[in-house]
């Protein structure tokens, strides 16, 4: 999932004004194939604004309604798993933050997730009550560059989640808010999903 003002596209097609690796880059080596989706929260780019709080609306309505319509369509054109076992959900920055929703709202759809350059930001007593309460395993990367100022509101969720344990902090070492940070951070927590 993208960060706050940037489009689906980016982790697929680019961007310009960075020289990161895209998603097919990441999967070149790949020995088993997947399908990777790059859906946007934004209903359209009229809701793209200046402030990157108007977002959290978005993103908790993804993670609630529109992410199962996402599973739905995939479903409908794919022959793919059923099982949760066999989904998982990363975001970077804003997309991070419907990440960690999405871990809060569709335990049930998902296994695995990354949460890159992003803290939880909402009840982590309430969150790790549900997680506690939940029969469902799940396995989780929480990531930041060391040079991005979330790298403290990822350290401080990865220690709020340690007794789970596959729940794991990475550093991007020089990493800053970037998509090249980002993509290095992908690639690690890739390494985890599907196992």
């Amino acid at each position: 999932m993208h960060g706050w003002s940037m489009t689906d596209e980016d982790f697929t097609a680019g961007r310009a004004d960075d020289k990161a690796p895209i998603i097919a880059d990441l999967m070149k080596n790949e020995k088993t194939p997947f399908i990777v989706v790059t859906p946007t929260y934004y209903p359209n780019r009229s809701f793209v604004t200046n402030i990157w709080d108007d977002d959290r609306p978005l993103n908790e309505r993804f993670s609630k309604v529109e992410v199962t319509e996402v599973l739905k369509a995939i479903k409908a054109k794919y022959r793919v798993y059923d099982s949760r076992d066999h989904y998982a959900f990363a975001g970077f920055s804003m997309g991070s933050v419907t990440t960690w929703d999405v871990l809060e709202n569709q335990l049930d759809k998902f296994r695995y997730f990354q949460m890159m350059a992003s803290g939880y930001d909402g009840d982590m007593v309430a969150l790790r009550q549900r997680l506690q309460q939940s029969d469902l395993s799940f396995d989780a990367t929480i990531s930041a560059g060391s040079n991005d100022s979330t790298i403290y509101g990822a350290r401080d969720s990865a220690r709020s989640l340690q007794e789970f344990k596959n729940v794991r902090l990475f550093t991007d070492r020089g990493g800053e808010h970037n998509l090249p940070s980002a993509m290095r951070q992908l690639k690690y927590g890739m390494t985890y999903f599907f196992k």
